[in-house]
């Protein structure tokens, strides 16, 4: 709740976090505005759920020895790869989750 706190009001408010302005990029509507807070929850919530669920699939692949469930493993990556792999496919260089929420990540000069 505290990170969707943080995040939300960031996006909400200018559209940067402390790290998109040292990278200066901003999120952004597709109308040049900041998101507002739907916007906001679902690229929060889809790219939390991205991340868990590679961390799970990590956890899974750093045991020793490969098994069945370790190669089953690999698929709880896939979303995130995807998620990632996306941006070169996408006219606007926009994710998945920026695609849901209907957002895209700008450069700030």
């Amino acid at each position: 709740l505290a990170g969707f706190a943080y995040f939300g009001f960031c996006w909400t408010h200018g559209g940067q976090t402390l790290g998109m302005k040292a990278w200066r990029l901003r999120l952004e509507t597709a109308d040049g505005v900041a998101p507002n807070w739907a916007g906001a929850l679902v690229r929060f919530t889809i790219g939390v759920s991205l991340a868990l669920l590679m961390a799970i699939g990590l956890g899974y692949l750093s045991g020793p020895g490969w098994s069945l469930p370790d190669m089953a493993a690999l698929l709880l990556l896939a979303p995130a790869l995807a998620n990632l792999a996306w941006i070169l496919f996408d006219d606007a260089g926009r994710s998945l989750q920026d695609l849901a929420g209907g957002l895209v990540v700008r450069r700030v000069r």
